[in-house]
This record gives structure tokens, C-alpha cells and sequence, in this order.
């Protein structure tokens, strides 16, 4: 008797806990579907703003910026820009982000790396970082908490605001994020934000004419806050649409699981 009310109150715990799975699951497919159209439709203006930015930058050739044409060889001073999740319950999204972290954020002694982190794992992975490199302490110019896609564009922002203001231009800046490639994978990636490199375009003409209508400095000068708040603003939804779809199959996971063993268990209370 005593073995029965256990197993029943087993079961009950699990159909429980598979109701919240399963309304997680929902949730997280139904963001994903909606952040998707608009990651295709932001990521063809990024390629295409870059294009063009590109394309003028060949026709100023002499034109420099300390922004995104850093003098300092010896990269004495970059900026990672960290982003994670404010939420956990989405499988090996963190633990592959942190991963990689390790792996491609290695600095030399003479470097002193600056981090702006988004996402509640994001300091943490900041921390090990300069941990591994046997120091415990680091600058950390900015951290949000929480992000959402109201906020995205106030967070891209402030950081892009924080790269141009800065007393000393940074000698390079990097975003590292997870990067959506199907609703099955998410890969983190390092993207290289600065020093700015053509090649990272296509189909560039060598040498065209541009009449001016304002001063190229001006036009130029904006076109690079664009670049750099796209840039961050694109890794930050890419962020996004990952960590739901990595929650979605998360939640479908362990919404199968709790099934299956309620099926189980309630054979053996049957029985």
C-alpha cells in the first residue's frame, strides 16, 4: 500500500513538472519563430550597410579612423563584449559559450582587456577568463542583467556610445556570442568588430566616383557608428534566437522524458 501512494505521488510530480516543460517548449518556439524573420531581414541590412561602407571607405583611401583602424600593434587595450543569457533551463548554451571563451580569449601579460558582459553567465565567463590567465581582477566598464528585444537597441547603444567616447580607442573590439545556425545548433563564435577589414566583403569595386553632397568626413564618420552598433546589435539578437531555440529543444527534451517515465511508472502502479 505504502509502494502505491509513493508511485502515485511520483506520477503526480511528473505530470507536473511535464505541464511546465511543456508550456516552456511553446513559449520558446513561438519566440523563436518571431525573432527569425527578423534576424534574416536585420542581417541583409547589416551585409548591405557594410557593403556600402566598404565600398566608400575604397574610395577614401587615405581616410582613417581610430574607431576602427587601431594605431596600437601590440593590442594593448581590447574590448570583448560578452554576451550570454538572462535565463537558464536551455541545455549546453552556456557551457559551449564559456567553452569557447577560454579557447579564443587568451591574452598576453602587456594586454589589459576591458569586458562589457550581457547576460547573468556572461560576467562569470569573464571572471574565468582572467582566472585562468592568473589574475583575479579585471575591468569591467558595463553589465546588463537582463536583455530583451526592448532593449536592444538602448544596450547597442550605450556600448557603441561607450567605444566612441572612450579617452583611449580601444585596440580591438570583439563580440562573442552564440551564433543561430538551425534550430538544433547554436555555435559560439568570436566576431571581430575592430580593426576593420574589407575582406570581410564581397564583390567590391576598386575604385569608383562618389559625388559628396556633405563632407565625407561627416557621412563616414556616422556610417562607422552604424557599422559598430549594428554589429553588436546583431550579435545580441543572434543571442536571443539561439538561447530559445537551444530552450526549445531543452524543454522538448525533457517534456519527452517526463512522459515516458510517467508511462513507465504508471505500468508498475497498474500492475
Amino acid at each position: 500500500m505504502a509502494q502505491l501512494i509513493d508511485l502515485q505521488r511520483r506520477i503526480k510530480a511528473i505530470k507536473s513538472t511535464k505541464k511546465v516543460t511543456h508550456a516552456m517548449r511553446l513559449i520558446a518556439v513561438s519566440t523563436y519563430s518571431k525573432l527569425k524573420d527578423k534576424q534574416q531581414s536585420f542581417l541583409k541590412y547589416k551585409n548591405s550597410s557594410e557593403e556600402i561602407f566598404s565600398r566608400l571607405l575604397k574610395a577614401q583611401t587615405k581616410w582613417r579612423s581610430n574607431i576602427i583602424f587601431p594605431e596600437d600593434e601590440t593590442n594593448q587595450n581590447p574590448l570583448c563584449i560578452i554576451i550570454s543569457s538572462s535565463r537558464g533551463l536551455c541545455g549546453p548554451f552556456h557551457n559551449n559559450l564559456a567553452k569557447h571563451a577560454k579557447e579564443k580569449l587568451r591574452f598576453r601579460r602587456h594586454q589589459k582587456p576591458v569586458f562589457i558582459t550581457i547576460g547573468k553567465r556572461a560576467q562569470r565567463i569573464a571572471e574565468d577568463i582572467m582566472k585562468n590567465r592568473g589574475q583575479g581582477s579585471f575591468v569591467l566598464k558595463k553589465h546588463y542583467e537582463s536583455f530583451n528585444m526592448e532593449n536592444i537597441s538602448k544596450i547597442s547603444a550605450e556600448i557603441t556610445n561607450e567605444i566612441f567616447n572612450a579617452k583611449a580607442s580601444y585596440s580591438l573590439v570583439c563580440t562573442l556570442s552564440n551564433t543561430f545556425k538551425n534550430l538544433f545548433a547554436q555555435i559560439p563564435k568570436l566576431n571581430i568588430v575592430a580593426p576593420f577589414k574589407h575582406s570581410q566583403q564581397s564583390n567590391i569595386i576598386e575604385s569608383e566616383n562618389y559625388i559628396w553632397e556633405q563632407d565625407h568626413n561627416e557621412i563616414l564618420q556616422q556610417l562607422i557608428k552604424n557599422y559598430v552598433s549594428s554589429n553588436i546589435w546583431n550579435s545580441i539578437l543572434e543571442s536571443i534566437l539561439s538561447e530559445n531555440a537551444a530552450r526549445f529543444v531543452a524543454m522538448d527534451s525533457a517534456t519527452n522524458s517526463a512522459e515516458s517515465h510517467a508511462e513507465t511508472l504508471s505500468l508498475q502502479y497498474n500492475k
